[in-house]
């Protein structure tokens, strides 16, 4: 299956992975499955970053890079017949970068990987649904992925003893799309 994340799944892949259903998180585990970004999941994280609500270390674009080094997505262009079928989409609001993202799915014939009841309602994509997963009370992320188990010290994006996905999460009063409030926190 070749999977294109939008901007929440993309940091909650990395960043927050407890925030993915099971399956979602298997299929983006699946090593069958192509892991698809479109360069406004990009823009939108450097906007999200710019303004506050995530914090990538050691700077936005710098993590940006380095994941796109570490993580193996295809990037899925923009293009002219993109922006023509961005037009043309039956979406329930005016969000450019939504409409990217549903127009990328249409265009490349690829599943959108989303939370975002609004793309959800849409007919003329093929979408995985990811619905939120409140994880279980704990101290902090960091202790919680420790308990885990999991690590993966070779990878460049992980700090000494942690994993890729396991970077501390510190709560906020607004996240990205509005799907939950959280403010993500990933050293490089």
């Amino acid at each position: 299956m070749k999977l294109l994340l939008d901007t929440h799944i993309f940091l909650w892949s990395l960043l927050e992975p407890a925030q993915l259903t099971k399956r979602v998180a298997a299929e983006l585990d699946n090593p069958l499955n192509e892991l698809w970004l479109s360069p406004i999941v990009i823009w939108e994280v450097l906007m999200l970053a710019e303004r506050g609500r995530v914090t990538l270390e050691p700077d936005a674009a710098t993590w940006v890079r380095r994941t796109s080094q570490a993580v193996p997505f295809k990037e899925a262009p923009m293009n002219h017949e993109v922006a023509i079928q961005s037009r043309a989409i039956d979406l329930f609001h005016q969000d450019p970068a939504d409409r990217f993202l549903a127009a990328t799915a249409l265009v490349y014939d690829l599943t959108l990987v989303t939370a975002d009841e609004r793309l959800l309602r849409s007919r003329r994509i093929t979408a995985l649904a990811n619905t939120y997963v409140a994880p279980a009370r704990r101290n902090s992320f960091r202790e919680y992925r420790r308990s885990q188990g999991t690590g993966d010290p070779a990878c460049p994006l992980s700090p000494p003893g942690q994993a890729r996905r396991g970077a501390p999460v510190k709560p906020r009063s607004s996240g990205p799309h509005g799907t939950r409030p959280h403010q993500e926190t990933a050293v490089a």
